[in-house]
């Protein structure tokens, strides 16, 4: 999702998009983003179309009937309370101005400007990037799943001459556009209550379902992780084993592929792991390789039919990778605000950093990944109570040009407010992106029970 800038990202992309394929043909056009009854006006005061221009104006915004509801899948996670973003329909109003009032101008201008919109029916994460990294380094509407897609809208002439006598000043030739969805995250805390242990008696299995048509590709049915875990460690060092069915070929590899990360990893795999039904492999205790998170899991082979070789890979499945917390610390500012410092592994991403300040200074660097902490406390003494904490930006107090930007990190810290000092026992969460720290002791136990409480000294 975005931040407060997107509304400012989508119109300065826009304006790019529409800059950057005027032909050099139109000389000396502009595109600009003013209110009607200031689109021809200097500084200096009101004068007329002495230049082609092209002007943007974001006459409306409308909620997104579908979407302004539903918290998203990567908020909150089954069974947690979190809040709907900001979801917002945006609809712009592109007027053509041509040089000295000339109509015929005007029809070129407008003409080309639809044509680059036609032709970019969607905002893609680079457009985005590449218009606001300069004018709004801060915006992160580029990191948004949901599409940006741009949609001419039809109006009709009594709503259009509404608009324009609205502003008191003349018609000139225009049309509208409808840019959706953007996403406008919630600053409120997602509530996330600690997970039932036991449901239901200890021998019910549920419904078991027996299918009979097997597909001819190889399929994932299940992923079995060490002791019956939801998730991986990376101190586990134990075998991963998928079961499914078809997994027999030439040139048997496992691809894992985390969603920030550009290249999948792939795992050859030797005849003695390998059957019909299963595959087994284990993931190298290399933290520094291995950002938290999920990753999407599958097969590729080789099979041969009648002397051709043929290409095959399965569906991905996802496999969750869950952060380890190492060490738990707390401080207190000038202010009386505790902050808590967290060492974890493996890493969280940081995004590309690409304003880098030209002269020795301090930096913060944006997280690529969602990072957030609960600190329950055994007494219930925080007034923060089971609500995620969002991770602050990661900071280096001396940078200087030159040295390097890491890509990642292994320590953050977590605004936790105003608290009284004293030792206070807690149990902490920590989630990169939906992924959380284990609470439960071990999974394989029965019934499960959760982690001991550990001291947070607060000063």
């Amino acid at each position: 999702m975005s931040n407060a800038l997107a509304i400012a990202a989508v119109t300065t992309t826009l304006r790019r998009l529409i800059e950057q394929n005027l032909p050099d043909t139109i000389s000396g056009a502009t595109v600009t983003t003013k209110p009607l009854d200031k689109a021809l006006k200097t500084n200096n005061g009101p004068e007329s179309a002495s230049n082609n221009q092209l002007n943007l104006f974001l006459y409306q915004t409308e909620l997104h009937s579908q979407l302004r509801n539903d918290p998203l899948p990567e908020q909150a996670k089954s069974g947690e309370t979190g809040y709907p973003p900001l979801a917002l329909n945006l609809y712009y109003l592109l007027t053509a101005y041509g040089q000295d009032d000339d109509d015929t101008m005007s029809h070129q201008l407008l003409g080309q400007a639809m044509s680059t919109l036609h032709d970019h029916p969607i905002m893609t994460a680079a457009d985005i990037r590449l218009a606001t990294e300069t004018v709004l380094p801060t915006s992160n509407l580029h990191q948004q799943i949901h599409h940006v897609r741009i949609t001419p809208q039809p109006i009709s002439l009594e709503d259009l001459t509404k608009l324009w006598a609205t502003f008191q000043t003349q018609y000139r030739i225009s049309t509208t556009y409808q840019v959706s969805v953007v996403l406008i995250e919630s600053l409120r805390p997602t509530k996330a209550p600690q997970p039932v242990l036991a449901r239901g008696s200890s021998d019910d299995d549920g419904v078991g379902v027996q299918p009979n048509l097997v597909p001819p590709y190889p399929e994932i049915v299940t992923i079995i992780l060490p002791h019956e875990q939801p998730s991986l460690r990376l101190s586990d060092a134990m075998p991963i084993l998928l079961v499914g069915q078809n997994f027999v070929g030439g040139n048997v590899k496992v691809m894992l592929r985390h969603r920030s990360l550009l290249d999948p990893v792939e795992f050859p795999i030797s005849e003695s792991d390998l059957s019909e039904t299963q595959i087994s492999f284990t993931i190298p205790n290399a933290p520094e390789l291995w950002p938290a998170g999920r990753y999407g899991v599958s097969i590729t082979l080789e099979q041969t039919k009648e002397g051709r070789v043929i290409p095959r890979s399965s569906k991905e499945m996802s496999l969750s990778l869950a952060p380890e917390i190492s060490a738990l610390t707390a401080n207190r500012d000038t202010n009386g605000v505790v902050t808590i410092t967290v060492n974890f592994t493996p890493a969280a991403l940081l995004e590309e950093f690409v304003d880098l300040p030209t002269s020795p200074s301090a930096i913060s660097i944006p997280l690529e990944q969602r990072v957030f902490l609960s600190l329950l406390e055994e007494n219930s003494a925080f007034s923060a109570g089971d609500s995620l904490l969002p991770a602050e930006s990661f900071q280096i107090a001396d940078w200087s040009p030159g040295n390097p930007i890491p890509e990642s990190t292994t320590t953050l810290t977590f605004r936790l407010g105003t608290v009284d000092p004293g030792t206070y026992r807690v149990r902490p969460r920590l989630r990169i992106d939906d992924v959380e720290s284990f609470i439960i002791q071990d999974y394989a136990v029965r019934p499960p029970r959760f982690v001991d409480y550990q001291n947070l000294v607060i000063p």
